[in-house]
């Protein structure tokens, strides 16, 4: 398949719930965009497949990706919904996790980023349903919340049934709990765990919770973020607001998105943090833009502010896992005031 009416395929980018994602060229306009292609059947699944396109263009918002227009076509005799999208090459937090380590800061601006763009969503009485790395697109130094293929619009105090992507359910999601639900704070269970997902920089989700012994039995009791544990350099601050999104309990949980944003916005940064090897970190102080570095040599590991070495860092250590846990601990302390 070359084309698709005016959209020249340039290749495959991505598939979301029930459909591939292109990067293509618009010959109409003369600009680069992005397609989700749905495969329809009947003439009411047809209309349901309208849904993720309506809710997207309801939810017109700077942390929501962009909508311009959704189509009917004919593809091979077969009708298909064509959705029209802003095109961001910068990729999704998914790929990013693979090809570089995230700063704790960065996570935590990334998992802001998604709460504003849940917030306009829930204000408007919609549920996301389907938060995960793989669903957030990245520009530049902002994230944008895509793929509402899952997405329902509810009016206030409904829930709609249990649905989504299963490591991210929140226990009430699961039949096994009674009548499985979703609604706002189980989008706000989702977003907690995408962001540990971050903060540990775990880059293949589904081996993490292959390796877990009855992984799925603890998703449905909550308890699978204590079963996989966190990195020693995430500090105890930033776990509690995490524990506090994934609450087994929906009643012990933040409110509402802006509660759980608010708690991110107090963790005051200071350094970006990244971890080059398992002796090795760099870092960036945010303000003065000071370059750091966490370095070994043969007797010692220290700190290195602007190339100049910082006596208040100098440790003597005794074993390569000596060195790690000294690092993590730095990192630890000092990524937020």
């Amino acid at each position: 398949m070359n084309s698709i009416g005016k959209y020249q395929i340039i290749n495959r980018i991505g598939g979301g719930n029930f459909g591939n994602v292109y990067y293509v060229y618009d010959r109409a306009l003369q600009v680069n965009k992005a397609i989700k292609v749905i495969d329809s059947g009947d003439a009411q699944t047809l209309l349901k497949q309208l849904d993720e396109a309506a809710i997207l263009y309801k939810c017109k918002n700077k942390y929501i990706v962009e909508v311009n227009e959704a189509n009917i076509m004919s593809i091979n005799g077969n009708n298909t919904v064509v959705i029209d999208m802003e095109y961001l090459p910068d990729g999704s937090l998914e790929d990013q996790l693979i090809r570089s380590h995230f700063s704790l800061i960065d996570a935590v601006k990334y998992t802001c980023d998604v709460l504003s763009g849940l917030e306009c969503a829930h204000v408007k009485g919609i549920i996301h349903r389907d938060v995960k790395p793989a669903n957030i697109l990245l520009q530049g130094k902002s994230a944008k919340l895509s793929d509402f293929g899952l997405a329902i619009e509810l009016n206030e105090g409904e829930f709609a049934s249990g649905k989504g992507y299963i490591s991210h359910l929140a226990p009430e999601c699961f039949p096994e709990n009674g009548n499985p639900i979703t609604n706002i704070s189980t989008d706000i269970f989702a977003t907690g765990m995408t962001l540990f997902r971050l903060v540990n920089n775990i880059d293949d989700w589904r081996a993490c919770i292959e390796s877990i012994p009855n992984g799925k039995v603890h998703a449905i009791n909550g308890v699978l973020l204590k079963k996989i544990g966190y990195q020693k350099y995430v500090p105890t601050k930033l776990r509690r607001v995490i524990f506090k999104a994934c609450n087994p309990d929906p009643n012990k949980r933040f409110m509402n998105v802006v509660e759980f944003r608010q708690a991110l916005e107090k963790l005051n940064p200071q350094i970006y943090w990244y971890k080059q090897n398992e002796v090795q970190w760099t870092g960036l102080e945010k303000g003065s833009g000071k370059k750091l570095e966490l370095c070994v040599d043969k007797k010692k590991c220290y700190l290195k502010r602007n190339n100049r070495k910082d006596n208040r860092y100098t440790y003597e250590y005794s074993s390569a896992e000596d060195i790690e846990s000294y690092f993590d601990g730095i990192v630890a302390d000092t990524s937020f005031g």
